[in-house]
């Protein structure tokens, strides 16, 4: 798992976003899952993640799938403007001063922190979301057979490297060489296995970097 805590702070716009996009393609990669708490994010950065948390003076108000928030305060009462983007939509319902009711609504919506997680409790999102975790934990429960299966794809499978007995004694042995290698055949060089452990080299399936 990732942390990221305001990480694009003090970037630009198309660096924060080459940022994100390049957090994207190292969980999908690697199989891990990136939290990632942005200032200002624009649509484009909102619009590559999956799923969202909306936090109101620590109580939790929302989370779920990226595309279903804003119609859930929508439906709740509250306004978003045309051109406001979904990011500074759900920022502004932890703000009195910034979000809108819709007309007729005023009365209606959550005002307290309280209220709005009251309200997140009783939802049909947060049935549906709490669902999708019990149908995630039958899948792969806690100690189940997919923790080692985890472990196993993680270790990757090591690359054996060949060499010479002067070759295993000097720097030489930091590169792959050929199997005839010093006028020696592949069968005299079986002798001498050498496990690179200078630097854990793995399959592609392992390889992570940002």
């Amino acid at each position: 798992m990732q942390c990221w805590d305001n990480s694009t702070r003090g970037l630009d716009s198309a660096t924060a976003l080459e940022f994100v996009k390049t957090l994207r393609i190292s969980t999908e990669m690697s199989g891990a899952t990136a939290i990632v708490a942005i200032y200002q994010a624009s649509q484009s950065i909102y619009d590559i993640f999956d799923k969202v948390v909306v936090l109101y003076e620590g109580r939790q108000i929302y989370f779920g799938e990226k595309t279903a928030a804003k119609r859930y305060f929508i439906d709740m009462g509250f306004d978003c403007p045309t051109r406001q983007t979904t990011a500074d939509f759900l920022t502004s319902i932890t703000s009195p001063a910034e979000r809108v009711a819709r007309p007729g609504f005023e009365t209606r919506v959550p005002h307290t922190p309280d209220e709005f997680a009251a309200a997140w409790q009783k939802s049909e999102d947060r049935a549906q979301l709490l669902r999708e975790i019990d149908e995630f934990d039958r899948q792969y429960p806690i100690g189940g057979e997919q923790v080692e299966k985890f472990k196993v794809s993680r270790r990757g499978e090591p690359i054996r490297f060949f060499f010479s007995p002067q070759q295993r004694n000097s720097n030489s042995c930091l590169q792959p060489h050929k199997p005839k290698v010093n006028g020696l055949n592949p069968r005299t060089l079986s002798r001498y296995p050498c496990r690179l452990s200078c630097a854990r080299i793995v399959d592609s399936r392992d390889y992570r970097a940002i």
